[in-house]
Formats: structure tokens, sequence, C-alpha cells
């Protein structure tokens, strides 16, 4: 197995869908491989994410690859070995002062490939670059509200749309939303907005999926189990009505699977009814594909190790984007949830060996490889059950569409 991770990070459109991943090259142990070898750094990332994993593992069958290449990668033309259909190539803004590199560019262009211009400063003197680009990234981090709409309006005669870069939390998504950009990039769709009294919204295809499969007169608690845990929004229905005065189960609840079998079928059958009926699609899809791969993660990383509760684990990733599925903290969430007190240490403050667990998957959501909670689970473990979670994570979100 190879050394490097391969950390991917969403670019969305105004409705938070989204249209790609920027893929990242991470070495383990080597924390500045990707700043002194960026030639290395670039052929390792692609090598890796067409060879030693798949394209489609890491960023789904229809969405784009953006990569950041260095120059030689371009003057070289090494990009020609790859799919123009799928890939965003993205290019330093710096790179706009070497004739050879803007040549290797426009004549990629040419060719039906997209590129983006990375760093792209607003001020900046006019680049060569700029009539044939497809996307300008402009970092939004030290912008306030006026800095956004002033850079906005400087690139409003050109018709490469704008990426809202380093969006890390929801006030700088709303803030450069407002001011015009086309695109936003950044973890911000996992922040939490305090608003309280906000209710989570339902997949409705996962619904009509289970309605239909609860029509079986064979059917069993582990399939309905099965499906049910493919839906963040669904699992929190069902464990606030575990927890509900309806019903006064004196237990706590140890994962979903306890929750829907102390339920039951007929239960869970009106439950399920109930919210097909009231059920709002308002939350990024997005955002459910990274819930089921923390779950898959976790629960690959307690299989591997031989744990004996594998549902605990899987439980824990996925019920980890309760504060951004419902806009509160994830503290007053779970006050309302009589959950175990594993899975509630584990996702307040990623305590004991699930809550580590979840730990690295963050970690390596954003590149963070050099984490204590991946070098307690050990390069190689922590590797191979995150490709492993893409995978897994895209062939349901691609199920649960078809059936939408």
């Amino acid at each position: 197995m190879t050394d490097v991770f391969l950390g991917r990070q969403p670019i969305q459109d105004r409705k938070v869908r989204p249209i790609g991943h920027e893929i990242l090259h991470r070495v383990f142990g080597e924390p500045d491989a990707a700043v002194t070898d960026p030639d290395q750094a670039t052929a390792r990332v692609i090598l890796n994410t067409f060879i030693e994993i798949d394209l489609d593992v890491v960023v789904g069958p229809t969405q784009r690859a953006f990569f950041n290449l260095s120059p030689r990668f371009l003057t070289d033309r090494c990009h020609r070995s790859l799919p123009r259909d799928r890939v965003v190539l993205e290019v330093p803004a710096e790179c706009a002062a070497d004739p050879a590199v803007v040549e290797a560019v426009l004549e990629a262009s040419e060719l039906g490939y997209l590129f983006a211009i990375d760093r792209f400063l607003p001020d900046a003197p006019p680049s060569p670059l700029l009539p044939a680009a497809t996307f300008v990234k402009i970092d939004v981090s030290g912008l306030n509200d006026e800095g956004m709409r002033r850079a906005i309006d400087r690139t409003a005669p050109l018709a490469a749309k704008t990426i809202a870069h380093q969006v890390s939390s929801r006030e700088l998504f709303e803030l450069s939303h407002a001011a015009g950009f086309d695109f936003f990039q950044g973890f911000f769709f996992c922040e939490p907005a305090l608003v309280t009294q906000r209710t989570a919204p339902v997949d409705r295809s996962s619904l009509l999926t289970l309605v239909a499969e609860l029509q079986d007169p064979e059917i069993d608690l582990a399939r309905v189990t099965d499906i049910v845990t493919r839906d963040v929004s669904l699992s929190y229905r069902l464990l606030r009505l575990v927890n509900s005065a309806m019903y006064s189960f004196r237990s706590r609840i140890e994962s979903i699977a306890h929750a829907i079998t102390l339920l039951g079928l007929g239960r869970v059958r009106a439950l399920i009814s109930l919210i097909l009926l009231a059920s709002v699609d308002d939350k990024p899809r997005e955002l459910m594909r990274t819930a089921l791969v923390r779950a898959r993660f976790c629960e690959l990383v307690a299989r591997a190790r031989e744990e004996p509760r594998p549902d605990v684990w899987f439980s824990v990733g996925l019920l980890s984007v309760l504060d951004a599925l419902t806009d509160r903290p994830m503290r007053e969430v779970l006050s309302s949830l009589r959950l175990s007190d594993e899975i509630t240490s584990a996702l307040l403050g990623g305590a004991g060996e699930p809550g580590n667990a979840l730990s690295a998957a963050l970690a390596c959501e954003s590149g963070a490889i050099e984490h204590e909670s991946v070098r307690r689970l050990g390069q190689i473990l922590t590797q191979e059950s995150y490709y492993a979670a893409f995978g897994w994570a895209n062939g349901v979100d691609q199920a649960v569409g078809a059936t939408a």
C-alpha cells in the first residue's frame, strides 16, 4: 500500500451541491513533503487517485477531481494522460509569469481541459490565462463583506466562475454567498448554525425504499437496520422516538440496531409513514455522504481490530454530523437522546476507542494525517479503511439516488 493519503475537499455550488472535490496530497510521516517537492507530490496524488485507488471511489462516478498541478507537470504535458471530462487542472496564479506554462495551459484548454487559476488575486495585473480560465479561486478567509464584494466586482467581466476558497465556517459561507461567488470550497457544511428547535430532514428516497421493504412479511430486523443506518436523518428520528414520552424504555441506547430492536417492526412502520408525510430535503447531499464515510470507516476499524460491537462504532460515525444536520450544538442535540455513555463521550470529546476512530476520520477529511488519532490506529489501517469507506459510501449514495 502506498504511503500517500488522499484528502479531498468538496467544491459546491450556490445550492450547496458538490460539483467536484479537490484532491489533497499528504504523506504519512513527512508533513513537509508536498512543499519541498511539488513535482513528486503532483505525480503521487494523481497516480494514487487513478491507479492505487480509483477515481470513482475518490470522487464518485459523475463528479470532477480538481488537481493542483506543478509547472513541470504542465510543461511536460503529463496532463494529457488524464480524462478531460473528469478533471479540472488547477494552475497557481503566479505561473502566469512563465511563458512555457502559459503555452501549455492554453494548449490544454484548446484540447478541452477545464482549468482553474488558484490563488487568484483580483488586484493583480491582468493574466494571459484569464481569457481561457473556467474557474478562479479566491481566498476569502481574510476578507470581510466589503472585500468579497469588491473581489466579485473586479472579476465580473471575466467568463470564469468564481470559487470562494478557504470557506471554513458557516459565517464565511453566508458572506461569500451573499457577495455573489459561484462556488465554494471548504468544510463549512459541518459547522452548525446556532438556531434552536430545528428538525432534521430525511431523504425521501431512503424512506420510500424502507416503506417498500417493510411491506415484505418476511423482512427481519437486520434488513430494516441496514436500510435505516444508511440515512443519518432517519436514524436521528428513530432515536428521538425511542427517547420520547411515547415510549418509556429504561435501558440506554447502545446503537441504531439496539433502538430498532426496542421499537419493533410495528412501531418502525408507523414512524416511517409519519416521517414520509412530513419530510423535506433541505440539507446538502454531501453531508449525508460524509456521515456514511465516517460511519463505515469507524465500523471497518472496529472489525479489523475485532471489537465486539462494530455497530456501536458505526453509530458514532453516522451520528457525528447531527450538529450540522439539526443546526444545533452537538451537546444540545445529544441531551435529547438517551444514548450510551460510550457514544455520547465519543461524539462530544472523541473519548474512547470509537471516539479515536472518529477523530481519525475527521483528520483524514482535512488532510491532517499527522494527528495523534491516526498514529494510534496506524497508517495502513487508517488508509485502507478510509478508502474502502469512500467506495462503500459512493455505492450507497448511488443506490439511494436510483430510487429517488
